[in-house]
């Protein structure tokens, strides 16, 4: 219910006015009559009234007064004159003071209740404002993240314009400073790898290394920090600490292992003052990450050629560098790092299970299995098979199987 406040100096009127309609019909409730303009006020302060009938010709506090103060106080007021006076002079303060309406007296009830429909409905359509205003701001709070990433997303790669990126900053409140630094975290851990079966905790521990790095660099006032699409911690600061920007890689560090221990590669760039383009400087630095570490690519295309020839029995390491155009020791160390196990236990591994599925076909020889594969001899598949399983071809198939 809308509430509504009568203030007039004659009881005859205020009284008149509480019982010409009834107000419930339209949705309204008056919660106050008031003799003077100072008592309204008071009313006016406590209750909120959304519309104010006033006499002009009140003592202590008249109504052109006590609507300056309505206006100040309770700007969301409608605020309707009634009076006996049909002055020029009054109408002109009246507009200065955006009066919604002025009502003479006598009050015809058909007049009266013209005014107040038109009231109603003006208030129905703000309350529906209001209620339109809340949702959006609800739902854009609730996408605000996905919003901000949207916007670091284009504005790293190059696809904004200056004033873009500005209004922007604007929007989501960035201030950017004249002393500006790019971090960018690379995480070397098992949840970066490419695995489905553990993308839950690859997330969680994404969102854990973040807030972790929020909590380091703290002191250089970060105004914003995500995950890039490379699982890359991306940090945007102004820096107002020297020493502690100099010092940002060992604090960031100190912190991971502290936290989460973790090994982290961390590349730090200041920015040119003079632009707000950073997608350049952003570039350099996955370019570094992809010469010092990003080797997933290369593992992947490695784990995908020895699917295609783990048959061959002479397939090795050396030929698969060279196939794809890295050292032998280089590519080692990141099939070692990326997967957690060397190039050769991988391999084993893939030939026996393949073997263990053909051990299980009926009358099949173990020799004919050591060579579909990938090994020359029955005693390098053996030693092979037992590394892996702990007992030999013939024991696995007694274990498992009846002999033929």
């Amino acid at each position: 219910m809308f509430k509504v406040l009568i203030a007039d100096d004659e009881p005859r009127i205020r009284n008149g006015l509480c019982s010409l309609i009834n107000w419930g019909d339209y949705g309204m409730t008056v919660i106050g009559t008031a003799k003077n303009g100072k008592e309204a006020l008071e009313i006016a302060d406590e209750k909120k009234p959304e519309l104010c009938l006033i006499d002009i010709c009140m003592p202590i506090m008249d109504g052109i007064n006590l609507i300056r103060n309505l206006n100040e106080r309770n700007p969301k007021s409608i605020n309707i004159i009634v009076s006996g006076h049909d002055e020029f002079e009054y109408a002109q303060q009246s507009i200065k003071l955006k009066v919604f309406d002025y009502i003479l007296k006598p009050i015809m009830k058909e007049d009266f209740l013209k005014v107040i429909l038109k009231v109603k409905h003006h208030l129905e359509e703000e309350l529906e404002k209001e209620r339109q205003h809340k949702l959006a701001s609800t739902l854009l709070e609730k996408n605000l993240p996905v919003l901000r990433y949207r916007f670091l997303s284009d504005w790293l790669k190059g696809n904004l314009t200056h004033e873009e990126i500005a209004e922007l900053m604007d929007f989501h409140k960035i201030r950017h400073g004249n002393n500006n630094g790019l971090i960018v975290i690379k995480a070397i851990d098992s949840y970066c790898k490419n695995d489905i079966s553990v993308e839950t905790d690859k997330q969680l521990k994404l969102c854990m290394l973040q807030n972790m790095i929020e909590e380091s660099v703290e002191n250089l006032e970060p105004f914003i920090i995500t995950v890039d699409e490379y699982q890359n911690v991306v940090v945007i600061v102004t820096i107002t600490d020297e020493s502690v920007w100099d010092n940002i890689k060992n604090i960031i560090e100190e912190k991971s292992v502290q936290k989460m221990d973790l090994e982290l590669r961390i590349y730090k760039r200041k920015l040119d003052p003079n632009t707000l383009e950073i997608c350049n400087v952003y570039e350099e630095i996955l370019k570094e990450i992809e010469m010092e570490y990003y080797c997933l690519p290369v593992v992947n295309k490695v784990k995908s050629y020895i699917e295609q020839n783990w048959q061959d029995s002479g397939l090795s390491l050396h030929k698969i560098a060279a196939q794809v155009d890295v050292s032998t020791n280089h590519l080692s160390k990141l099939f070692k790092q990326e997967l957690g196990i060397s190039f050769t236990d991988y391999l084993i591994k893939r030939r026996i299970t393949e073997a263990i599925r053909l051990l299980g076909l009926p009358h099949s020889k173990i020799n004919e299995v050591a060579e579909k594969v990938g090994y020359s001899t029955q005693h390098y598949f053996c030693a092979a098979f037992k590394k892996v399983l702990g007992i030999t071809p013939s024991e696995y198939r007694k274990k498992c199987y009846s002999e033929e």
